[in-house]
């Protein structure tokens, strides 16, 4: 029995002796740098894997932490790929974070062609086609509608055809400028966008400030829309349809009185004041029963005012293809749409043709 005791007793004191090796803190310091150009980095996050204890580099990108025996450290940093450093032994680590580079070699639009994001100064925004699709607007403007920052649009008029709202950048000025519209590279004479089909739009940039749009001088003081179509890209030729239907219908309507109903609170409130009553019993009941619509008319005008369907359609078939040198891209779109108000109606017809060919080797 005592031998047994003996056994067992050791057997616990070595698990016991495994747990607090496995759970003994360790310091761990270390320095966080630039992999291109050696410059420690500050305020970087230091944090240990699959735990909340995490802490952040100085000013000169020094750093320490306590961790567990054989700790997996995770290294993040804005603008950086992370990296997961296993420290093993290692209590001095040094430490290098490469530059993310997928964000910097972006393609951004601006007044005199492309460049990367990377070497770009000014305020630019852009906006994918994949943001414009699958949403059911009726012009190119209202598409724009929530999708670039410092970007308001107003719509003052819901007439079907006359529902392009006002573009401002940057909030109004004194002096209010129309945005300037430049299509695939040639400026707009209307600044007019919503002649364009929306399907037909490949991206969309927007300058905002001076920097980026000073090539085009003083026209661009209420900032610059600049809109890329889609091309053509070599290969079979492909071929897409799309289209929606929508109905409008108007919301938070006011709930007027009836005529007859209005009349009978009208009397009464005169009666409440000392005063004789306007209307007689038999005009309210002519009111209420329609018997004399000319003289006692009790008219819904709201109701009478948005009886239009308010139905929508919108098509698109687009046919893209081309070889090693010739692509091309042509489009034809209708939308019809007909207002909550009766006998108000607008249908576009759009078609674009866009051909690139190379015509020497």
């Amino acid at each position: 029995m005592n031998k047994f005791y003996k056994k067992e007793f050791y057997l616990t004191g070595l698990l016991l002796l495994f747990a607090l090796i496995g759970f003994a803190q360790v310091k761990v310091t270390g320095v966080v740098k630039d992999a291109n150009d050696g410059q420690s980095l500050p305020g970087v996050t230091v944090k240990v894997k699959d735990a909340n204890t995490a802490v952040s580099t100085d000013i000169d990108g020094k750093f320490y932490i306590n961790v567990p025996n054989n700790a997996v450290l995770s290294f993040s940093y804005i603008g950086y790929d992370s990296k997961d450093v296993n420290i093993g032994s290692n209590t001095n680590l040094t430490v290098t974070l490469t530059a993310a580079s997928k964000s910097l070699n972006e393609v951004v639009v601006v007044g005199y062609g492309t460049q990367k994001k990377v070497n770009l100064t000014g305020a630019v925004s852009t906006v994918s086609a994949a943001q414009l699709e699958d949403r059911p607007v009726t012009g190119v403007t209202n598409a724009l509608e929530g999708t670039v920052p410092g970007v308001t649009i107003i719509s003052n008029n819901g007439q079907p055809g006359f529902d392009a709202g006002s573009i401002n950048i940057r909030g109004q000025s004194l002096n209010s400028t129309a945005a300037l519209v430049v299509i695939d590279g040639v400026i707009s004479s209307t600044g007019d966008m919503n002649a364009l089909n929306a399907d037909d739009i490949d991206n969309i940039s927007v300058l905002k400030d001076a920097a980026s749009a000073s090539i085009y001088g003083n026209r661009a003081a209420g900032g610059v829309i600049v809109i890329t179509t889609k091309k053509g890209k070599k290969g079979t030729a492909q071929i897409t349809y799309s289209n929606y239907f929508g109905k409008n219908k108007p919301v938070a309507l006011p709930n007027y009185l009836p005529s007859w109903q209005a009349a009978t609170m009208y009397d009464q409130a005169r009666v409440n004041e000392g005063q004789a009553p306007v209307y007689t019993a038999d005009q309210i009941q002519k009111f209420k029963d329609g018997s004399d619509p000319f003289n006692y008319p009790n008219t819904d005008w709201l109701k009478l005012l948005y009886s239009g369907d308010g139905f929508q359609q919108n098509h698109y078939v687009g046919v893209n293809g081309g070889t090693d040198k010739t692509t091309y891209a042509f489009s034809l779109g209708y939308f019809d749409e007909d207002g909550i108000t009766p006998k108000t109606n607008t249908q576009r017809y759009t078609s674009r043709l866009n051909l690139n060919t190379q015509l020497k080797t």
